[in-house]
């Protein structure tokens, strides 16, 4: 992980910045306690030719202040990281 925009306000962008593999595809999920997010922005990336990929969208105005899991899946193996999500 190079950066997770966290904690953030419910209504603003989050940005989750990582640098793994070149040239892999990778899948992000936002886990929130109402089920998965389908906000845009959330789509697979495919990193560049140094292992960087982006994704940024919107945290609802609806979600509920909490702590939430982001996960980040290539292949077989993932990674889950904490997004902070205040009023």
């Amino acid at each position: 992980l190079v950066s997770l925009t966290s904690p953030i306000s419910r209504g603003s962008d989050v940005t989750v910045s990582i640098k793994g593999l070149p040239n892999t595809t990778y899948d992000i999920d936002v886990i929130y306690s109402s089920g998965e997010s389908k906000a845009s922005g959330l789509e697979d990336k495919t990193s560049d030719s140094e292992g960087n990929v982006s994704w940024t969208f919107k945290v609802s105005s609806n979600v509920k202040p909490g702590t939430y899991e982001v996960k980040i899946t290539y292949g077989e193996d993932s990674a889950s990281y904490s997004l902070e999500v205040t009023n």
